[in-house]
């Protein structure tokens, strides 16, 4: 179970398309690309290729992985690729007790 640095990402929002309204890619330590596709129906399990993962999130998630990445360093991801329960996590790096936003 690799934990990948994000260390960059691009955005894209659907409009009038099939079921998928936005996709966030994220370009990861190692050579990982990491696209996640938000759907209006539930998400279903991530699909590995190598270095390269497509992972599917229901579209109310769009906006806070966009603030995460956006508003926080480092961002990280463990891609766990076991196939009886393939699973991603994206969390960010320490922060100090009641750092507050500025």
């Amino acid at each position: 179970m690799p934990v990948l640095t994000v260390n960059s990402y691009e955005l894209r929002s659907q409009l009038l398309t099939s079921n998928v309204r936005g996709i966030v890619r994220l370009f990861c330590s190692g050579g990982w690309v990491v696209t996640i596709q938000f759907r209006a129906q539930p998400p279903a399990p991530p699909q590995f290729s190598s270095n390269n993962v497509l992972a599917f999130e229901n579209i109310e998630a769009y906006a806070r992985i966009v603030d995460m990445l956006r508003n926080e360093k480092p961002v990280s991801i463990l891609v766990n690729a076991e196939p009886a329960s393939p699973t991603l996590s994206l969390f960010t790096g320490q922060e100090p007790v009641g750092d507050g936003e500025v």
